[in-house]
């Protein structure tokens, strides 16, 4: 029996490093952005994205990761491809 709970103890420890790492990372993005970089650039945006984070661990990190970071690289690359592959 020992040998079935070692394999699962194992998965359930990588993960929960996984997801304090991705946590850790995230909250470091999220101190790091300006506040300019935000999608509503209010004020208090990036205490409020900090405080999501700090108090709903990995799944507020993640909304911060749909919400904030992808969409901030998104309109990044848009702004910089600009019109390189249309031919005129």
């Amino acid at each position: 029996m020992s040998f079935i709970f070692l394999p699962v103890a194992l998965l359930f420890s990588l993960i929960g490093i996984a997801s304090f790492a991705f946590w850790v990372w995230m909250l470091f993005d999220c101190l790091s952005r300006k506040e300019e970089d935000f999608p509503n650039r209010s004020s208090n945006e990036k205490l409020i994205w900090t405080l999501v984070i700090i108090f709903a661990s990995a799944p507020g990190a993640l909304v911060y990761l749909f919400m904030v970071r992808l969409n901030a690289s998104r309109d990044k690359l848009a702004a910089t491809d600009g019109d390189l592959g249309r031919k005129e």
